[in-house]
């Protein structure tokens, strides 16, 4: 994972993941997905001396090296190119 500022001013992290397999099918084996999604990692000091605090919102997806996951991706925006996982805003409880 990585993170900065897109050319149009967008705070985004990208995210590439290693995908075992695929439901359609187009990635499988180990191949990798790369992703930008909304939202800086941590605030970032510009170099105007002024503090960038977009991080990424609650509910977005947050991401750990290492760790196995089932994400199910919305295509890339259109405007900005940043994509994210559908359920966004689903929570998870546990027992």
């Amino acid at each position: 994972m990585t993170d900065g500022i897109a050319t149009n001013g967008m705070p985004y992290t990208e995210v590439t993941i290693s995908v075992s397999d695929s439901a359609k099918g187009e990635l499988r084996g180990g191949k990798s997905f790369t992703f930008r999604q909304f939202g800086l990692l941590e605030p970032r000091k510009l170099p105007s001396g002024k503090t960038l605090i977009a991080v990424t919102p609650e509910g977005f997806p947050r991401w750990t090296a290492g760790e196995q996951v089932i994400a199910f991706m919305h295509k890339p925006a259109s405007r900005t190119g940043l994509q994210t996982t559908a359920g966004l805003a689903q929570a998870s409880s546990t027992c």
